[in-house]
């Protein structure tokens, strides 16, 4: 079942975007969700549906009773539901970025939470329940674009940039992570997610010591995306391994002086990713593109 846990002060990652302050987290959360391409135009799939109804209110959450942050999509339908999300965070569930792959928002953006309650109708949802994994990606992807461009009249363009990525290699000794599906599902993941189809790749945690990843049948790829997230550029695969993979990772992103007075916090990304799974994050140079945002408004209430 989901655990709520009080936070102290400081910046952690949740839902991909960095939240500081005193909350309730509501956990696990399926990063596999939004786990499609980055990019428009997609080669073999593209993405039409949109929300038939839609309510975006933005919250005021009291920081000192502590509240919740998120949310998800519902089984494998259009319903959503999120509670208290910035601006940032819905631009990032929408493209499938991390934070640092955004710019131009205004100063407003990194404080205004709304919540967000949506759906489409029935045969839509019956659509959604055919689509492999990546098809049901891009089409909520493209529901969350066109609910922004329609209630925040969020305006944007693609950049590219040369800046400073990682290489995702298998490192001396071979990679620690197991066949896919040679991990049974437990009972605890079999209730965690009512029974439908575990995600390829979702995290679970407190914050406390940090977070734990948990992959089930899961590409490389989408484990790249995931450290981009992380680590605020583009990871790209190069360990050549192909098929899926059953791995757990436990990491923190912790201050020097944080991890001082916690000494039983997770280790830092690389060297989990290095110790835990076998594989290492190489910096190297690279085209990032980069979305900018040229205009965007403040929901009003409906």
């Amino acid at each position: 079942m989901a655990v709520n846990c009080f936070a102290r002060l400081r910046s952690v990652v949740f839902q991909s975007l960095f939240i500081s302050g005193y909350v309730f987290f509501v956990v696990p959360f399926a990063l596999s969700q939004g786990a499609g391409p980055a990019v428009p135009g997609n080669a073999t799939y593209s993405p039409k549906m949109t929300f038939d109804v839609a309510s975006v209110r933005e919250s005021h959450p009291d920081p000192v009773k502590g509240f919740v942050v998120g949310g998800a999509f519902a089984g494998r339908t259009s319903v959503l539901s999120l509670s208290n999300e910035r601006i940032a965070s819905l631009i990032v569930r929408a493209y499938n970025l991390s934070s640092d792959q955004i710019s131009g928002l205004p100063t407003w953006a990194g404080s205004a939470m709304y919540n967000v309650e949506a759906k489409s109708d029935a045969e839509t949802d019956r659509t959604l329940a055919t689509l492999t994994d990546e098809q049901l990606a891009l089409e909520r992807q493209h529901m969350l674009q066109a609910l922004l461009a329609e209630r925040f009249n969020l305006k944007t363009h693609w950049s590219t940039t040369e800046q400073g990525v990682y290489h995702l290699v298998v490192v001396k000794g071979g990679p620690k992570v197991r066949a896919g599906g040679s991990v049974p599902s437990t009972d605890d993941e079999v209730k965690r997610f009512g029974g439908n189809k575990i995600p390829e790749i979702y995290q679970l945690g407190d914050g406390l010591n940090g977070y734990e990843y948990f992959g089930r049948n899961c590409h490389i790829a989408s484990l790249a995306r995931v450290l981009g997230r992380l680590m605020g550029t583009d990871v790209i695969d190069r360990t050549g391994l192909s098929g899926t993979y059953d791995f757990e990772f436990r990491y923190s992103q912790a201050s020097d002086a944080e991890r001082e007075k916690e000494p039983n916090m997770y280790p830092p990304i690389p060297e989990a990713v290095k110790g835990q799974l076998g594989l290492k994050l190489e910096p190297a140079k690279g085209s990032v593109r980069e979305l900018v945002v040229d205009h965007i408004d403040k929901s009003s209430a409906n």
